[in-house]
């Protein structure tokens, strides 16, 4: 009877340390959260994308995203047909990319800031910049309805 007990406690015990070890928390999927953000940008105030040449996209803006995520990422934005830069503003501008220290022949799309963002929902203000005075910021509002992130809202924050 006592080394039944003593099984019984050890199967517990080692059903207690292997569910310990796995992760029940699902992984973000980065890539899809912040491609469906930044491109979400892209379509608000559209004049800015008039004779676009290039976007770029600050990658170091993409919280906890990997390598390979921000590889994806990229390659999403492929779909508008014009070069796609993994850039900041002031590496725009060592490059000689930025006209007159303001404008550019492409648009630089960042994340801001992220509310929130876990693998339900996600809130992330985003930008988009053309010029000084040709520059959007926008809140975009994400859910995971059953395995697909999708865009529940958009809200221009400012505009310039």
């Amino acid at each position: 009877m006592i080394r039944k007990y003593k099984i019984a406690i050890m199967i517990l015990l080692l059903m207690i340390v292997a569910s310990s070890c796995t992760s029940t928390q699902e992984e973000v999927d980065y890539v899809t959260i912040y491609s469906i953000a930044l491109d979400s940008v892209i379509s608000v105030s559209e004049g800015l994308n008039h004779d676009m040449k290039y976007i770029a996209i600050d990658t170091a803006t993409l919280e906890g995203a990997t390598e390979e995520d921000i590889e994806e990422v990229m390659t999403y934005f492929d779909k508008y047909g014009v070069d796609v830069l993994d850039e900041s503003f002031d590496s725009l501008r060592g490059k000689g990319m930025v006209i007159n220290n303001d404008y550019l022949d492409g648009v630089l799309l960042r994340v801001e800031n992220v509310n929130k963002l876990t693998n339900k929902k996600a809130e992330l203000e985003v930008s988009k910049y053309k010029a000084g005075l040709g520059a959007v910021g926008i809140i975009c509002d994400l859910i995971n309805d059953g395995g697909t992130w999708k865009l529940k809202s958009v809200q221009e924050k400012w505009i310039s």
